[in-house]
């Protein structure tokens, strides 16, 4: 158990999600990523051990050591393309943040959190699907959720 259980699981969240999203690239071929990159639940789990190690360590959640982290040596460190690297950077920058710790503690803030979650996955699947079938993206929205909350529960389990 994580002294520090809300940062963890709100930061848990996080990844999940991005792990979700580097994985799902892969499927869109060069649109999805410039190189063939062997992303797995191994890079996931070596993260997840590495944030609860630098929760524990640290008073403030350092996001910047964080971000660099999963990033650059994590998930970084199978990706050669500077452009892919740009883009995981990007992803990060705008999933690792210290709004997602905030809204875990602020009952306001649940309107603006799944409005914020929903943005990012609408700017995501328009990046990559090209798709105008609405009840297809519908479906992938769907899909996605269900990914990201089977991710996250996996995961959450493990450190208990």
């Amino acid at each position: 158990m994580c002294a520090r259980e809300m940062e963890f699981k709100s930061i848990l969240f996080s990844l999940c999600y991005f792990h979700a999203v580097v994985s799902e690239r892969r499927k869109f071929g060069p649109q999805g990523w410039n190189r063939k990159y062997p992303f797995n639940t191994g890079d996931l789990t070596i993260s997840v051990s590495v944030l609860y190690n630098y929760l524990e360590a640290n008073t403030k959640v350092p996001w910047e050591d964080l971000r660099y982290l999963f990033g650059e040596i994590m998930y970084g460190g199978h990706v050669t393309d500077d452009w892919d690297r740009r883009l995981c950077r990007t992803y990060l920058e705008e999933y690792m943040n210290p709004l997602m710790v905030c809204l875990s503690y602020c009952d306001d803030c649940c309107y603006k959190y799944v409005k914020y979650l929903l943005s990012v996955i609408k700017y995501v699947f328009s990046d990559t699907v090209t798709v105008s079938d609405k009840s297809f993206r519908f479906y992938l929205y769907i899909c996605f959720y269900l990914y990201i909350y089977s991710l996250y529960h996996k995961l959450s389990k493990l450190k208990k």
